[in-house]
């Protein structure tokens, strides 16, 4: 079977502590060779699903919010690769709440592309 999964890189997990991107993030460091940086704020995610990951040496956690464009930025230099999986779900908050879900969900999904286009990251 063809290997799909990349080697030697640098990749960015958007949510990386959510259920999905935590699952994501174990397969990308099963590879052995990428180093995997994992974003999120834990407004959704949990601590819990990265916890076997903290002391892998290819591991690094990125706390912060991906609307905070200086923090994207950093956080996507030398990106080879970006996973976006960071959102916030729920139907629920988004009628309670759809200015912050329009702002996490759009604007975010925005800024991380924008930051990703700056860093010049190969795929997205």
């Amino acid at each position: 079977m063809l290997n799909l999964i990349p080697q030697n890189c640098r990749i960015v997990v958007t949510g990386g502590a959510g259920f999905i991107g935590s699952a994501l993030t174990e397969t990308l460091l099963s590879a052995g060779s990428n180093t995997v940086v994992c974003v999120d704020n834990f407004s959704t995610g949990s601590r819990k699903n990265i916890a076997d990951f903290l002391q892998n040496a290819h591991f690094i956690l990125e706390e912060g919010d991906i609307c905070d464009e200086s923090f994207m930025s950093r956080v996507m230099q030398g990106a080879d690769y970006v996973f976006h999986e960071a959102a916030l779900g729920s139907v629920p908050r988004s009628i309670a709440d759809p200015a912050e879900s329009t702002s996490v969900n759009v604007a975010g999904f925005v800024n991380i592309l924008h930051a990703a286009v700056e860093a010049k990251v190969g795929s997205f």
